[in-house]
């Protein structure tokens, strides 16, 4: 996708929301002890989905204070990698674990449509999740 919303500053630490089995790394993040680390520069676009016009970005409402923030790039990060993170570990990471953890971010950060989204991440998800994992 080319349009980022997000860009980090600095390293976003996730602890113990995979199993501990996981192990991965590349140049955006790695999964290690169950915790994921999504490393500084990582660029994502919120929740999806966005598109741009006239320089202005519509989609996905993120929250007037970006309540969905950390729950999008935990979960954009698993969905982008998530094909090169199941080729190397056994066990292997689920699409309903992901859109699990996506969820409990959006609750933790009182997300009030929290459910709604979670629906609809389930229910047009299996687009982006290209195996059948």
């Amino acid at each position: 996708m080319s349009i980022y919303k997000y860009i980090l500053t600095e390293n976003k630490y996730y602890h113990n929301l995979m199993d501990w089995r996981i192990n991965y790394k590349n140049q955006f993040g790695e999964i290690k002890n169950g915790n994921v680390t999504v490393f500084k520069d990582y660029a994502w676009d919120g929740c999806s989905v966005k598109f741009k016009i006239f320089g202005r970005i519509f989609g996905t409402p993120d929250g007037r204070y970006n309540e969905t923030k950390w729950a999008s790039c935990i979960h954009d990060y698993l969905y982008q990698f998530h094909e090169k993170i199941n080729r190397q570990n056994v066990p292997t990471l689920k699409r309903k674990r992901v859109d699990d953890i996506f969820y409990d971010e959006l609750k933790k950060a009182k997300w009030k449509l929290a459910a709604t989204y979670y629906f609809f991440v389930r229910l047009f998800g299996g687009i982006f999740w290209k195996t059948d994992y």
